[in-house]
């Protein structure tokens, strides 16, 4: 429980105390009851916490996607051919 009140049938839910998407383990020891009402929010927290580490990640691996792509390069939607024209990909 996080906030200390008294659970009943129904009103409860079960919880990683570390989510998944942080590492957490899928164990026994890593799962608690709480009340719905924290249950939100704190799967609201940990959701910026792993969309945050998934950033991290992706540009750290060099996954991300430059916003000013170079003018005719590979992702742009236009290409340069070698006698100067320029057509759509």
């Amino acid at each position: 429980m996080i906030c200390g009140t008294k659970l009943l049938v129904g009103g409860f839910i079960y919880e990683h105390v570390i989510p998944l998407g942080l590492s957490g383990a899928d164990e026994e020891s890593n799962i608690r009851l709480t009340c719905k009402a924290c249950a939100t929010q704190k799967t609201k927290e940990d959701m910026s916490q792993i969309t945050k580490a998934k950033r991290a990640k992706s540009s750290t691996l060099g996954l991300k996607e430059s916003k000013t792509p170079l003018p005719y390069g590979k992702n742009s939607k236009w290409k340069k051919k070698l006698n100067g024209t320029i057509v759509a990909r």
